[in-house]
């Protein structure tokens, strides 16, 4: 029938129509040859809101293409634990489990909408992509990396663990780390070990620095803002945000600061707001504001030593600057 019924999970419906495993003229015949399907069929409503079935525990083995009882799935809702993604290219995905073999998820995984990625919510791409391996990301693409990251907050961030977010983060480009939220940065950033930072592409950190919001840069706490001032080229100093530029700088150690080559020294001191070189410059209006920085999301309570009471004054800072820029003598 050319006639659409519109069914809803939960509805009990009836189908008639002709029994085909051929796809009957169908241009994906190579998806749907060997496939029970009716066509030509007519739906009828039978009853809504009726409970949905519990699915149907399997293993990869019961759902490996070639196991004898395989047609018997299809169509039916199942679950398997414990499985760990084995391989993802641009078409579809697979899976395997304790049982050692291998199942195939031909969904298009790889193809996926961001919409799709928002319908299923953070905790469950979590669940999903904490199994994932370096290549699978790499397959992905950073462009669906950064989709899949958006729809995530830092409590699945932190269920993946640091490892995937250096995978997630070496698997996207700088263009990708822009378009994510600030919270989404913050939670990766944060779910990073310091160790993990330093493994990660200078410019990829600059822009993570730049994403950031400014009330929310000092959630990164004084250690990791070390690495990433640390790691910053002196060429990406000018994309980042002034905000967030005084920001980092009032939190590090002035022992950095004097570590900082000519270059990043004279980049950093032009970059600066005008503010920050006052006794209460903006980086320093921050820290005092809150014992943790004003967000929406819910973070790790910052580290006290990204507190305003354990930040040297300003006027040391910008003498450390202004010497790496030959402005004075060490002397003075």
């Amino acid at each position: 029938t050319d006639e659409i019924v519109q069914i809803s999970r939960g509805d009990d419906v009836s189908v008639t129509g002709l029994i085909t495993e051929s796809a009957i003229g169908d241009e994906f015949g190579y998806q749907l040859d060997g496939n029970t399907r009716l066509v030509h069929a007519d739906v009828t409503v039978n009853s809504s809101g009726n409970d949905t079935p519990a699915p149907l525990v399997a293993s990869c083995e019961d759902l490996t293409q070639t196991a004898e009882e395989v047609e018997s799935y299809e169509g039916v809702l199942v679950k398997l634990d414990n499985v760990t993604i084995s391989s993802v290219n641009q078409y579809d995905w697979s899976i395997t489990d304790a049982s050692g073999f291998e199942a195939l998820i031909d969904d298009d995984m790889a193809n996926m909408e961001a919409d799709n990625f928002k319908d299923m919510g953070g905790a469950k791409i979590a669940d999903m992509a904490k199994n994932m391996e370096a290549d699978n990301f790499k397959a992905m693409g950073g462009g669906k990396i950064a989709d899949m990251a958006k729809n995530m907050e830092y409590q699945n961030f932190k269920t993946m663990g640091a490892g995937k977010m250096v995978d997630i983060t070496n698997n996207m480009e700088s263009t990708h780390i822009s378009k994510l939220g600030s919270s989404q940065v913050v939670g990766i950033a944060l779910t990073m070990h310091t160790e993990n930072l330093e493994t990660i592409n200078p410019t990829k950190i600059a822009t993570m620095a730049n994403t950031v919001k400014s009330d929310q840069i000092l959630n990164l706490g004084t250690s990791r803002l070390t690495v990433m001032a640390t790691k910053i080229n002196p060429e990406d100093v000018k994309n980042i945000q002034k905000k967030n530029l005084s920001g980092m700088t009032a939190a590090i150690d002035v022992s950095t600061i004097k570590n900082f080559n000519k270059d990043k020294k004279g980049a950093i001191l032009d970059g600066l707001k005008a503010d920050f070189f006052k006794s209460k410059g903006e980086g320093f209006k921050q820290l005092e504001s809150s014992d943790t920085a004003k967000t929406g999301t819910t973070f790790d309570k910052a580290p006290a030593s990204t507190q305003a009471s354990q930040v040297t004054s300003a006027k040391t800072r910008a003498l450390s600057l202004l010497k790496g820029r030959s402005l004075f003598n060490k002397s003075s």
